[in-house]
């Protein structure tokens, strides 16, 4: 059984009788069985999840709970998202992250979707039964971190994605006419929450971790005034204090890494990652219309940037602070006439009001 950490699941019986149903068809056939719940019917929820069509029950999977997978699309976008939602008839369900197989299976997949990481994975096997465990490091190294996305054309932008299950197994698996393995999903999950996105921590923070201005302060976090709408997150052993004109951001610190990015693209947060990897070594990040971003003081906390202008980063150890900046002009010189114009026609506004 493989889960994800990043659910919070309340319905706790329910689900451990949901995880029941699935357990003995992966256990006697070679199916790969999934974990299903009922989605939204918001479009950019769907962008960020793995969707799921069952087909009717079958009893074959030795529980008339199963449905057989008969569609799997993994983070649609949104034109697909709308068309999927559109014509949802209860059939489509969200990818929760939560798989059941036996390992024999997963090797018929693996092996049938990704022969060469097949192979690299055989090598490390028989590596491991000789001992020497470096070599089994050395291998695993050569699973790439990135492959084509086999959901799209080879010549789409977006072609590369992440070696994850979802697109390096599942997705194929089910493009085969006749695949080694089926996929089945259990439906009868209860509603969870997926916090592995910042837009979810709003869902599940307590009334102790708002403020009134609607920040959502996790760990040792401050919003001083200026700050609305925002949610800072900082690790345990690190402070962060946030002040001045900062509104609809979220600035996260973990692992020796800050980030500061604004709500409005959250949905890019992976190109962050990526950011990561290219600017190694750098102590500030500067991503997609980050400008006039300042990262001051001492420490090795690396600052990422992402949507968020005039900001000034102060590394001080273990604290940082964040604040809004002053805009700095861009010209120099003597004021233009038309600035000068303008300042007359604010000074008589504020004189005729003081009148």
């Amino acid at each position: 059984m493989v889960m994800s950490a990043d659910h919070l699941i309340e319905r706790e019986a329910d689900f451990r009788q949901a995880v029941a149903a699935g357990i003995p068809a992966a256990q006697h056939l070679p199916v790969i069985v999934l974990g299903g719940a009922k989605p939204t019917t918001l479009p950019e929820e769907w962008t960020r999840l793995g969707a799921i069509k069952a087909g009717e029950p079958e009893s074959a999977l030795l529980n008339p709970g199963l449905h057989q997978v008969v569609a799997f699309v993994e983070k649609p976008d949104l034109r697909d998202a709308r068309n999927m939602i559109e014509e949802n008839r209860g059939d489509w369900y969200w990818n929760m992250g939560l798989f059941f197989f036996r390992i024999s299976t997963m090797e018929k997949a693996l092996k049938a979707c990704q022969p060469s990481m097949y192979k690299t994975y055989i090598d490390m096997v028989q590596a491991l039964k000789k001992d020497p465990e470096l070599k089994a490091s050395e291998l695993y190294r050569k699973f790439p971190e990135k492959i084509r996305n086999p959901s799209r054309h080879a010549n789409h932008p977006a072609n590369r994605v992440g070696n994850t299950i979802d697109y390096a197994v599942l997705t194929p698996l089910l493009q085969l006419g006749h695949p080694p393995v089926r996929c089945a999903v259990v439906t009868s999950f209860p509603p969870w929450v997926d916090v592995g996105h910042y837009e979810t921590i709003a869902k599940i923070a307590t009334r102790n971790q708002r403020d009134r201005q609607g920040n959502i302060l996790i760990g040792n976090s401050e919003a001083r005034r200026g700050v609305r709408n925002s949610t800072i997150v900082a690790d345990p052993g690190e402070s962060i204090v946030v002040e001045g004109d900062i509104k609809d951001s979220v600035i996260s610190q973990a692992n020796g890494r800050l980030l500061l990015i604004s709500k409005r693209y959250l949905n890019e947060i992976r190109q962050v990652t990526d950011m990561s990897n290219q600017h190694e070594g750098e102590l500030l990040v500067k991503g997609r219309d980050a400008h006039n971003v300042r990262r001051i003081g001492e420490g090795s906390t690396v600052v990422f940037a992402y949507g968020v202008s005039n900001i000034e980063v102060e590394v001080n150890g273990k604290k940082t602070i964040v604040r809004a900046a002053a805009r700095r002009a861009t010209l120099s010189g003597p004021p233009r006439a038309s600035d000068r114009k303008f300042r007359r026609a604010k000074n008589l506004g504020l004189l005729k009001r003081a009148v």
